[in-house]
């Protein structure tokens, strides 16, 4: 679910797309201008969400690393001693 600061940012963006579509299009008379400068704001929106969201999957993945580290250390069973290896051992 979209933070309430992530849909100010798109209501936002959407606002000044709206604005930018109709410059470019009443005033300069070049509407593709206007498509390009608003793709390009988007992207870089797209851009930013994407990085924000690469690096909550980091630090999920470092907390996990960090228990499971935890875990061996304080004695527990490591991971690779549950993993069969394929040698019988009769």
């Amino acid at each position: 679910m979209p933070s309430s600061r992530s849909r100010q940012v798109e209501i936002a963006l959407g606002v000044v797309s709206t604005l930018v579509v109709l410059y470019s299009l009443v005033i300069v008379q070049q509407i593709l201008l206007g498509f390009v400068v608003v793709a390009l704001l988007w992207a870089v929106y797209l851009f930013y969400l994407f990085v924000t969201v690469l690096a909550r999957i980091a630090g999920s993945l470092e907390t996990i690393a960090h228990e499971r580290a935890a875990e061996v250390t304080d004695g527990g069973e490591s991971a690779s001693e549950d993993v069969p290896t394929g040698e019988n051992s009769e």
